[in-house]
């Protein structure tokens, strides 16, 4: 009977010990920045706005992995020069699926996580070819990006309350976006940095 006793009260602390130890966070974050839009070898700049969610499993005090998903979308230019000048600029939406390693400097309520991993995406919003020049062009009215991109993305973020981080977080296009259509060249790279907000629980 003590020998059960003594199990019974060492599976309790172990129990307990494990239901403090917090594993898995939400993350749920807002962001946005500034894109360079990498085009046929002219870089252009424009805005990003990036809105996503991430659940956090830390395996170890100091490591943990992220897995989410977030909506990106990325506009080259004003959207005021759209009608300025004739210029056909480039419009998309993507749906990211980033998967992080992260590092965490620490476990208490203030500290700093550096993060990197690659990102699916997924074209959500796509832009359509315009040739102002030629409105009788076959490249009129096609969509120019490509469904599926791979990206890496870096991040760092300081947790400087229980719940709220903020930080930075890149995008590094690795895959050529543009749809050719057998009628042109050259290629279409975004990348991004993002500052961003983070509620996580």
């Amino acid at each position: 009977m003590r020998k059960i006793n003594i199990i019974i009260l060492f599976l309790i602390t172990v129990l307990s010990a494990s239901a403090q130890e917090k594993r898995w966070e939400n993350n749920f974050y807002l962001g946005q920045g500034l894109i360079l839009d990498y085009k046929n070898g002219d870089g252009e700049g424009g805005m990003s706005f990036v809105a996503g969610y991430g659940l956090s499993y830390r395996f170890s005090p100091h490591w943990s992995v992220m897995p989410g998903l977030a909506l990106r979308a990325v506009a080259e230019g004003a959207p005021a020069e759209h009608f300025d000048d004739g210029r056909d600029y480039d419009t998309f939406s993507f749906l990211d699926v980033p998967l992080l390693v992260r590092y965490h400097t620490g476990v208490s309520k203030r500290y700093f996580t550096f993060g990197f991993g690659p990102v699916l995406s997924f074209c959500t919003g796509n832009d359509i070819y315009y040739v102002d020049a030629d409105p009788r062009s076959p490249l009129n009215n096609l969509k120019k990006c490509k469904t599926f991109s791979l990206g890496l993305q870096p991040t760092v973020s300081y947790q400087f309350a229980r719940h709220f981080s903020v930080g930075l977080d890149g995008y590094i296009c690795l895959t050529n976006l543009k749809q050719h259509h057998g009628l042109t060249s050259g290629g279409i790279y975004i990348h991004s940095l993002t500052c961003r907000m983070a509620f996580n629980f």
